[in-house]
C-alpha cells in the first residue's frame, strides 16, 4: 500500500501545483496587462497602479509558457517593433518612453543576456522568424567588437544610423554575454523539449549567410544528440546523426 499512497500524494501535489500556476497566471494578467498598449506593465507602484513603461522585461515571461497565444503574439510584435528593436538587438526600454536614453545602463541600451532570455521565449512560443531576426541583429553587432565577442551591453542607437556604439565601461568578456551564443544554437535548431512525452521538437532556421550548422554531443540526460542542419532553397532541414538520449525527435 505504501507505493500507492506515495502515488496519491504525488498526484495531489501536482494538482496543487497546477492550480497554483493557473491562479498565478490569472493574477498576473489582471495586474500587469495593459490593453491600450497590448503589452505588460513594467511594475506596480506603491498604490498598485501600473507602471506602463515599455521595456524588454515582458519578453522574459514568454519562456514561462503562462501567456495565452494572442498575448504572447502581442509581446513578440512589441519586442520587434521599431521602438524596441534597434536592428542590433532588443532595447531594455522602448525609444520614445520618458526614461529612454540609448546610452543609459538599463533604460535603452541593448544587453545580449537580456536578449537571450527573450530569444528563449520567442523560440519556446514558436516565433521562429522573430527569434531569427533578433539573433541576426546580435550577430551583426558582434562584428563591431573585438574577436566578434558580444559585450555586457552596448548603446541602443538604431542600426540604420551607425555601427553599434560601444558602452565605454561594459565588461568584455562577461559571463552572461558569453552564454548568449549557446542560445543561438537553441534558436537555430528551433529546439523545444516536452518532458511529459520525452520528445525533442526541432524547427531549424539559419541566419543569412549560414547554410550549414553541425551540432555534436548536445547532452540531454545521460545521452547525446548529434544533428546537422542544412539550407535547402528557402527552408532548412535537419538530419539526426546520433541520438542516445532515449527521447524521440520530431518536427514541429
Amino acid at each position: 500500500m505504501k507505493p500507492y499512497s506515495n502515488d496519491n500524494k504525488m498526484i495531489a501535489w501536482s494538482s496543487n501545483l497546477i492550480a497554483e500556476a493557473e491562479e498565478l497566471s490569472k493574477l498576473f494578467e489582471k495586474e500587469f496587462w495593459v490593453e491600450s498598449d497590448r503589452f505588460y506593465a513594467l511594475a506596480l507602484d506603491c498604490g498598485r497602479e501600473q507602471v506602463e513603461t515599455v521595456t524588454s522585461n515582458p519578453g522574459h515571461v514568454l519562456m514561462s509558457g503562462m501567456l495565452n497565444p494572442d498575448r504572447a503574439a502581442a509581446v513578440a510584435d512589441k519586442l520587434l517593433s521599431k521602438e524596441m528593436f534597434s536592428g542590433y538587438g532588443i532595447r531594455t526600454m522602448a525609444e520614445g518612453e520618458k526614461g529612454y536614453n540609448p546610452i543609459s545602463y538599463h533604460n535603452g541600451s541593448v544587453w545580449p543576456h537580456d536578449n537571450s532570455l527573450c530569444l528563449m521565449g520567442l523560440n519556446h512560443e514558436g516565433f521562429h522568424k522573430e527569434a531569427l531576426t533578433v539573433m541576426e541583429g546580435l550577430l551583426a553587432a558582434s562584428s563591431s567588437f573585438e574577436n566578434h565577442r558580444l559585450p555586457e551591453l552596448f548603446c541602443g542607437y538604431s542600426a540604420d544610423k551607425d555601427t553599434p556604439i560601444h558602452y565605454p565601461v561594459a565588461c568584455s568578456p562577461q559571463a552572461w554575454a558569453a552564454a548568449t551564443p549557446f542560445v543561438f544554437i537553441e534558436v537555430m535548431l528551433g529546439m523545444q523539449l516536452d518532458y511529459m512525452t520525452r520528445q525533442i521538437s526541432l524547427h531549424p532556421v539559419l541566419p543569412v549567410g549560414m547554410d550549414w550548422l553541425s551540432v555534436r554531443r548536445l547532452r540531454l540526460g545521460s545521452g547525446v544528440l548529434d544533428v546537422d542542419v542544412k539550407r535547402r532553397n528557402e527552408t532548412c532541414a535537419y538530419h539526426i546523426l546520433a541520438n542516445t538520449t532515449g527521447w524521440t525527435v520530431v518536427s514541429h
